[in-house]
């Protein structure tokens, strides 16, 4: 049985994104299974210098298609606006200013043939081209869904997924920085079956800060509205929702080194 799918990227104004570009584009497209079609939004204006090198690469291409959105208005959204005009069934996932190696879509192929709605993996987290730390996930549905409760189950930028239950689902939930961490919780809802790959096939980039700039109200105020989403869709209860909103208000608001420090010793492996 032959599965056929597209890839979806949405990318924005950004220097990591555009020095990147044409390393991200090679890496899916010297992949073992090929896509379809590789839809890439732009969300919202970028520089001349930005638009030409995307429009040089992409007019190259006949498996490219793209998306320019006049203002930006964040990944997820943007994501929510393109994804149900895609006419297929199967949609990977790639992040603007990731490395996936080239047995990734081949290797996730073998889950969708075995029935799963939503397949992730492993990743390796690197800066300035050096590993950082390696990010291990849960792998069958009942440890995701138990992960759930305490932390984000799934890589974002390793995911394939059937459109149908991304529709069904709602598609990714308006949760500040936190809408995909949403959309499993939703997926785990409706019982859909998911898996995570015991391997790793995505090289995540990490810039500066990325771990001591999560902090402040905007990311208090998004962990309340987390815990209530975990909440409906019955992955938490109040009890221990209330628990861990606490325990994770006070990693935000503490010292951006420490926290940085908690993000690497208890939150990677």
């Amino acid at each position: 049985m032959e599965i056929k799918f597209h890839c979806v990227m949405s990318i924005f104004e950004r220097e990591d994104l555009k020095n990147n570009f044409d390393k991200v584009i090679k890496s899916v497209f010297n992949n073992s299974a090929l896509p379809e079609l590789f839809h890439i939004i732009i969300d919202g204006p970028v520089s001349l210098e930005f638009k030409k090198k995307i429009m040089s690469i992409c007019n190259k291409n006949q498996k490219i298609k793209t998306y320019w959105l006049k203002k930006n208005i964040g990944e997820a959204k943007a994501l929510n606006k393109i994804i149900p005009k895609i006419k297929t069934q199967w949609l990977a996932k790639v992040d603007g200013d990731d490395y996936n190696y080239k047995n990734r879509f081949k290797e996730q192929i073998k889950y969708i043939k075995q029935g799963y709605d939503l397949i992730g993996s492993y990743i390796i987290e690197k800066k300035n081209n050096k590993m950082v730390l390696k990010k291990k996930v849960p792998i069958n549905f009942k440890k995701i869904k138990f992960y759930a409760k305490f932390r984000n189950p799934i890589n974002h930028m390793t995911v394939m997924f059937k459109k149908s239950a991304f529709i069904k689902v709602g598609g990714y939930p308006n949760i500040y920085l936190k809408e995909d961490y949403g959309l499993w919780a939703n997926f785990i809802k409706y019982n859909y079956k998911i898996i995570n790959i015991n391997k790793y096939l995505v090289v995540a980039s990490v810039g500066e800060g990325f771990y001591i700039r999560r902090g402040g109200w905007k990311y208090i105020k998004s962990e309340i509205n987390l815990q209530l989403h975990l909440i409906r869709c019955n992955i938490n209860g109040f009890f221990w929702g209330a628990i861990i909103l606490f325990l994770r208000c006070i990693a935000l608001s503490v010292n951006p080194n420490f926290r940085s420090m908690i993000y690497k010793i208890f939150l990677r492996h």
